[in-house]
């Protein structure tokens, strides 16, 4: 079964450190990797790297089984999954406002250097 949580919280004591010093190196609180390593709390896809390079580890360790059931590796990893989808969405709106805030700069170029006017209707 995959656990984010439990795979940190095992890292972190195969690494000596307590969740205290995981959190510090890591630039998070305490409560929140007590809560990521007890799943009351579903770890933001912006923390990962950081928790695994406090850890000393590649993200992808933080993904693996806590059971080595080869049944459970065939079927979907709805915590990967929703991730993903998370990432997806926060790499869409990231676009969104870099478009927004640079819109000006893009129009002008693109009138300027390829003769598109983007306010020019057909």
């Amino acid at each position: 079964m995959l656990s984010i949580g439990k795979n940190i919280q095992k890292h972190r004591k195969l690494a000596h450190l307590s969740q205290e010093k995981l959190a510090e190196l890591a630039g998070l609180n305490e409560k929140s990797i007590h809560f990521y390593e007890t799943n009351k709390r579903h770890v933001p896809s912006q923390y990962l790297m950081p928790i695994a390079k406090a850890l000393n580890i590649g993200v992808e360790k933080l993904f693996e089984d806590t059971e080595s059931s080869k049944n459970d590796e065939k079927e979907p990893r709805k915590d990967l999954i929703a991730l993903i989808d998370e990432l997806e969405t926060k790499c869409q709106q990231e676009m969104r406002r870099i478009i927004h805030d640079n819109f000006d700069k893009i129009r002008n170029e693109l009138r300027d250097n390829l003769h598109i006017d983007l306010n020019e209707k057909k």
